[in-house]
């Protein structure tokens, strides 16, 4: 059996193991696999999926130095040389010169292996030219790890109507804390919409 990361070059320990029986094949490898032709697909990710996966994620980042630091020793960061760090950032801050470092870091480090990740499955979905294809993008932000944030999973309470639960993330995300956060209570409107497009 191989075990191959979806991500590839990121070298993450996730993702299908191939057993020679229920996964015969690395299924998104050259194209969509053909398994799924006529098969609908929904794929998608959350905005700052990373936090989740950086503990330290709300201690602070003093300035630029600090930020590629972070960056480079973050989970799933892309190896990039000097020259081609820096272009990534100014890319990123051109993307949102309004934005601090902790939310640079979560674009720099979630965008290229959540996001691209999805959007490459689905583009090789949809040159299948058979089924549906979905791409979403959750910008729900929940309390959690010093601010608010769009988190790994985050949309999976919404879509399934769970609107009340333990903490969850950090230990601070709350009932309480949410609807602080929310007192419009807008996630149960957000949540009818999402159950009713999945």
């Amino acid at each position: 059996a191989e075990l191959k990361a979806v991500s590839g070059d990121l070298g993450a320990p996730y993702g299908p193991v191939l057993d020679g029986d229920f996964m015969p094949h690395q299924t998104w490898e050259g194209g969509a696999p053909a398994e799924s032709a006529g098969v609908a697909m929904m794929i998608g990710n959350n905005t700052h999926e990373i936090v989740l996966f950086q503990p330290d994620f709300a201690d602070p980042i003093a300035d630029d130095a600090q930020l590629e630091q972070r960056f480079r020793a973050a989970s799933f960061s892309p190896a990039l040389s000097p020259e081609q760090y820096r272009g990534f950032l100014e890319g990123h801050r051109a993307l949102q010169p309004t934005a601090d470092r902790h939310h640079l870091l979560a674009a720099m480090t979630s965008d290229p292996a959540f996001f691209r990740d999805a959007r490459q499955q689905a583009d090789l979905k949809a040159a299948q030219n058979s089924g549906d294809v979905f791409l979403y993008e959750c910008t729900w932000e929940t309390p959690c790890f010093g601010g608010q944030w769009a988190v790994h999973a985050g949309e999976i309470p919404l879509v399934f109507g769970i609107l009340s639960y333990e903490s969850a993330w950090d230990g601070l995300d709350s009932d309480a804390a949410r609807a602080a956060a929310d007192p419009q209570n807008h996630q149960a409107r957000l949540s009818r919409e999402m159950m009713a497009a999945w």
